[in-house]
């Protein structure tokens, strides 16, 4: 691809988006009891915003995923899978009732970059605070 730098994280972008809409369809179309949220992060002007909170609604995710602001050229990576690690223990918290022992946690993260701008959480807090959650993380 022939182009400036700020043409070539646009293209990483649209990969990322992308790749989250083809996720999305997956993990719909496999009908499986699952909740999900989205945490968006990097836009210009908002630095991390959860677009769509844990749910088991998924037409909510299918909302929220279809209109996401543009990026900025920060990635405070970091904050926002601390984020996520905060919502999936509050969402435990609040359902503990109704969910399985077999439920799992999961964080996919689609990104552009690498982390660039995160002010409270580090590598090694964050592969802490999942390994001592329990959470799985994939990219």
């Amino acid at each position: 691809m022939v182009g400036n730098q700020r043409d070539n994280q646009q293209s990483l972008l649209d990969l990322s988006t992308i790749a989250l809409g083809i996720w999305c369809d997956k993990i719909i179309g496999y009908q499986f009891p699952q909740a999900i949220g989205l945490i968006y992060f990097g836009a210009d002007g908002i630095r991390i915003n959860q677009k769509c909170p844990i749910s088991k609604d998924l037409s909510q995710l299918e909302k929220a995923s279809s209109n996401l602001p543009k990026c900025g050229g920060t990635t405070p990576m970091y904050d926002a899978i601390e984020m996520a690690i905060q919502s999936i223990i509050s969402f435990h918290k609040d359902n503990e009732e109704q969910l399985s022992t077999e439920c799992r946690s999961l964080i996919v993260c689609f990104s552009d970059g690498e982390d660039n701008n995160s002010v409270k959480a580090s590598f090694e807090t964050i592969k802490s605070r999942l390994k001592n959650e329990k959470i799985v993380f994939d990219t």
